[in-house]
């Protein structure tokens, strides 16, 4: 066949390792085709070159205008060193051939035969078969000079050197062919093909290939070259398939060859046939089934050794499991035969196919076949490979690669080659398929090294004096149980917890030479120095982690550093192999090595004192430890406040924290090491202020202390110190009258509406907080059913600075209508009376005629309080107070009344005498929070005296009083007149006097001139 050229695309493309082991994702091999070629549905890798099914291919043009057959099909070949391509073709013309056991001539077409869709390669032997199990046969007689024609697809394979691509067709007259069954018509005969794996001292020739059908008869069967029948699993279920997957394996016996083939659909659940051919015909000597209905059990074979025992193990695929998610048998091999499998894994995807392909190998050398299962149909397809011993010891999903791709590749994994080592790096590579989209890639092996390192350091312990110290680490690397020292990393991160040495991470690099000898190991060194002002801690010895990685794989050559083509990696797929190493201080604690401390605790309050006032100032808490033993490392004092109580202040050596229960702790470390009869104080300077509730008084609360040591400690472990919670409050209420005493008038008018004014202090004094209180006032509102008193402003509460407005019960007032109120020093009788609304008083109401009194013998005293119960109603005002902090907070209450003495004085039925009116408002402040004692009442009284009216004066009277002086007033003129006292004699003597004066004084001066 001639080598032609085709358009085939060589890229790298993103792939996706979800957990990598040994294959190399980042740089894998792509080859891509035409998509409607079906390229990638069948793969076979060899040592030099990759051979892929492309079953829906065309002829490439091979000279001049050859007629070609629409779609037969091809296989490509893939030279791996060169990267040249040739298509195998099974030719361009039709075959002919004869059936002479039907005495029928056969014209074998290639047209639509799907040629390529299964493939098979006899190991070392240069042997490649293809078959195309859609060629149809047209089956030709002839009667009486009349030529009739029948269709079977019944399927062809071809065989011939991989070397040449020359493929010479199998059998063109059918002669190996059961046409003994009576439905022996469109068997797909080669729909799968396989040849066994020769044993060293095997001669090859003797591994014979066997060929599945699975329409032969309907019911589908298998043939094992050179054998006289075919194998049927059944004669009666049609759907059985068998033949649909063929391999061979040796399971019981190391020398014994047995086929297997599959029938996924044999009683819907599937069988798979083991098959020994010693015997021809051959025989079925075991039977395994499916458990699932419609899970297509058998529809894929492989076999490898995963549990490294010498015998086979055999691989089922039932890919239409659960939701179509696929699942795969492990059948161990063993001489007393196959075991119900007690292996199965799962897909995870529904419709993802998983087990659609299975196969075989061991990628990482390590004496166990690795399983590799294909579900090209999860997503774009996904590649799983399971570690075989990880199989072996239940570790499956710990060790599973999955290996998916991106969108442009579809139905990865739909085929899957046995793994091949093609680089001669001793590490088999994968081939795998994606038909949908026309690819082939290849995933080469990185090779496995199994590295073993120690460390040790100079010296062996460190004196609390020590200033440095050498970390040494050797380093081993094997190959296939060869020694092989690599390019590789050492990171060392050295004490990074406490950070007590100078560096706490550093890489040390090691290249080797291109043409280095081979060496068995590898020793680095590196010197670390102790900080001198690190945080005191010999007890923690320090921490050394090493970490050996082959991240950065190198080889000096010709003293350049060259990037290695494909680099190795750790075993098991680990990204690296650590070690860990501690190196201790010596603690001076004896022989023994083990430190036994003797601490002793003790705590109390600043000045001793054992009581705290509530709403006082902060305290300071003082802790005091000793040790009488030997030395105490990493100690630590932890202080349990009581909840409530918070931190103003402490040592930066402590840190706080709390708990759920919200209690606060503070954890404070002592110096390192505590040594013997030393002693160390911390205080803590609490902060009381949220301790504010009065009601705690007489209560306790307990401040815990407890020591932690990394030495043992034979000593007090905890304490409690008690502190008695004490409340101090003194409050004083005083009350006054703006004026205490006023006179009235019996039957004056101006009497039915008299204003006054009460007023309270509450004072406040001692630590503790009142949280919440009431002032309350007692006013008397009614005698008998007399409404005489009322409110003129609504009452309001001054706390500090702030003015809050007071609640009233049963007192009238503000929406009532009243009469004015009468200033009598400015009284006429047209202000007598006039109507008006109280919240239009004026600010200030004169009182009226305030003065002593004099006498109250004569007096009938009328009392209106609350204390009495002369028919006295009386109403109340509550005014809330929120909080009472401050030593000094003041409250403040002034309550206007208005009293109607008028309406009082024209129902009391008493004889004619003089009354006096005490009108007493009574308050009390009530603490709620914190509860107290007794209450403290404080009373204010306003008296009103009645005194006589003055007589009425007549007009007539008036009138003539003052007629009568204005003629006394003109007599007296008249006689002023008449004596001369309205003349001015005087006045006009002195004027010409003045006149005369001044003539002198003119006449003096002339002369003074001349």
């Amino acid at each position: 066949m001639k080598i032609i050229n085709v358009t085939i695309l060589l890229f790298t493309i993103h792939i996706l390792l979800i957990f990598g082991y040994n294959l190399d994702t980042k740089n894998p091999l792509i080859l891509k085709y035409k998509n409607s070629s079906y390229f990638g549905y069948s793969i076979i890798l060899d040592k030099s070159v990759m051979i892929i099914g492309a079953p829906k291919d065309n002829y490439s043009v091979v000279g001049g205008s050859s007629v070609r057959p629409v779609e037969p099909g091809a296989v490509w070949k893939y030279v791996l060193k060169t990267g040249e391509w040739q298509q195998f073709t099974p030719g361009v013309t039709d075959d002919t051939g004869f059936i002479k056991d039907r005495s029928l001539t056969t014209l074998i077409m290639k047209k639509n035969g799907w040629f390529g869709a299964s493939i098979a390669i006899q190991d070392d032997n240069d042997v490649l078969t293809v078959c195309a199990p859609r060629t149809s046969i047209s089956l030709i007689v002839t009667i009486l000079r009349e030529q009739y024609k029948s269709n079977t697809m019944h399927g062809m394979c071809y065989t011939g050197k991989i070397s040449t691509g020359e493929l010479q067709i199998e059998d063109p007259n059918l002669s190996s062919y059961d046409f003994s069954v009576s439905l022996w018509f469109h068997p797909l005969r080669g729909f799968s093909v396989h040849y066994p794996s020769s044993l060293p001292s095997q001669d090859k020739n003797d591994n014979r290939m066997i060929m599945g059908s699975p329409k032969h008869g309907f019911v589908g069967s298998v043939r094992i070259d050179n054998q006289s029948n075919s194998v049927f699993l059944s004669y009666t279920d049609d759907v059985t398939q068998f033949g649909y997957a063929v391999s061979s394996g040796r399971f019981f016996d190391k020398n014994k060859l047995l086929y297997v083939g599959g029938g996924p659909g044999k009683n819907v659940v599937g069988q798979v046939a083991i098959i020994d051919p010693s015997v021809d015909p051959a025989i079925i000597i075991s039977r395994l089934n499916g458990n699932n209905m419609g899970e297509y059990f058998g529809a894929s074979l492989a076999v490898c050794d995963m549990n490294h025992d010498g015998l086979d193990d055999l691989i089922i695929g039932a890919p239409y499991w659960g939701n179509d998610n696929g699942r795969v048998y492990i059948y161990l091999g063993d001489a007393k035969g196959f075991s119900k499998s007690n292996i199965v894994l799962d897909g995870l995807l529904d419709d993802g196919l998983f087990g659609y392909a299975v196969t075989c190998g061991d990628l990482d050398a390590d004496g166990f076949d690795d399983l590799i299962v294909g579900a090209p149909y999860g997503g774009d397809g996904m590649v799983y490979i399971y570690n075989g011993d990880s199989i072996i010891s239940q570790e499956i999903e710990k060790n599973v690669q999955k290996v998916s791709v991106n969108s442009r590749i579809k139905t990865f994994g739909f085929s899957l080659s046995k793994p091949v080592d093609i680089d001669e790096n001793g590490f088999p590579d994968l081939a795998v398929g994606a038909y949908k989209s026309g690819h082939a890639i290849i995933l080469k092996s990185r090779p496995v090294i199994k590295t073993h390192f120690h460390v040790s350091t100079v010296p062996i312990s460190l004196s609390q004096n020590s200033t440095n110290f050498l970390v040494k680490i050797c380093v081993q690397h094997t190959e296939r149980g060869l020694s092989r020292i690599q390019s590789f990393d050492l990171t060392l991160n050295v004490d990074k917890q406490f950070k007590r040495v100078n560096k706490s991470q550093i890489v040390l690099e090691y290249i080797p030479n291109w043409n280095m000898s081979i060496i068995t190991e590898v020793c680095l060194n590196t010197t670390f120095y102790i900080l001198e002002n690190f945080e005191k801690n010999f007890f923690d010895p320090i921490d050394i982690l090493v970490t050996h990685t082959f991240s950065r794989m190198k080889r000096l050559k010709n003293n350049e550093t060259v990037e290695c083509e494909l680099c190795p990696i750790e075993s098991k797929g680990v990204s690296s192999k650590i070690r860990q190493l501690a190196l201790p201080f010596d603690l001076n604690c004896g022989s023994d090595k083990i430190c036994t401390a003797i601490l002793k605790l003790h705590a109390n309050f600043d000045r001793n004192q054992s009581a705290w006032i509530i709403g006082s100032e902060d305290i300071t808490y003082e802790v005091f430890i000793s040790n009488h033993g030997e030395p105490a490392y990493s100690t630590e004092i932890i202080v349990e406040l009581p909840r409530g109580i918070y931190l103003r202040s402490y040592l930066p050596s402590c840190d706080k924290y709390g708990d759920d229960s919200g209690i606060l702790k503070i954890k404070c470390h002592v110096d390192e090491p505590l040594i013997i009869n030393d002693t160390k104080k911390i205080a803590f300077i609490l902060d009381m202020s949220r301790l504010n509730d009065g009601d705690l008084n007489g209560t306790y609360l307990n401040f815990i202390v407890s020591v932690k040591a990394r030495s043992l400690n034979n000593g007090t472990y905890n304490i409690s110190t008690p502190l008695l919670l004490l409340s101090h409050i003194v409050t004083v209420i005083e009350g006054t009258a703006k004026d205490e005493k006023y006179h009235y008038f019996l039957n004056d008018e101006a009497t039915s509406n008299i204003n006054f004014q009460h007023s309270y202090e509450v004072l406040k004094s001692g630590a503790t907080p009142i949280n919440k209180a009431t002032l309350n006032v007692d006013v008397p509102t009614k005698f008998g059913d007399l409404e005489i008193i009322i409110l003129t402003e609504v009452p309001n509460v001054r706390i500090s600075g702030t003015t809050y407005e007071c609640s009233v019960i049963n007192i009238p007032g503000l929406d009532k209508e009243d009469i004015i109120p009468i200033n009598l020093e400015n009284f006429t009788k047209e202000h007598l009376r006039m109507t008006r609304n109280i919240k239009e008083l004026p600010q200030k109401i004169s009182s009226i005629y305030k003065t002593e009194l004099e006498n109250v013998t004569d007096y009938q005293v009328i009392n209106l309080n609350c204390s009495s119960h002369n028919n006295i109603s009386c109403g109340k005002i509550i005014c809330d107070i929120p909080l009472l902090q401050n030593k000094k907070d003041s409250v403040v209450l002034q309550l206007k009344f208005s009293v109607d003495l008028k309406l009082l004085m024209d129902n009391i039925k008493y004889e004619e005498k003089k009354y006096i009116v005490s009108f007493t408002t009574q308050a009390w402040i009530e603490i709620i929070k914190p509860s107290l004692g007794p209450r403290k009442i404080a009373k204010v009284s306003t008296k009103f005296r009645q005194i006589e009216k003055l007589n009425r004066m007549y007009m007539w009277i008036i009138v003539g009083s003052v007629l009568l002086g204005l003629l006394v007033l003109f007599i007296i003129i008249i006689i002023l007149w008449a004596m001369g006292f309205f003349r001015r004699d005087k006045k006009n003597v002195m004027e010409s006097l003045k006149t005369n004066e001044n003539t002198a004084n003119l006449a003096e001066s002339k002369d003074t001139k001349l």
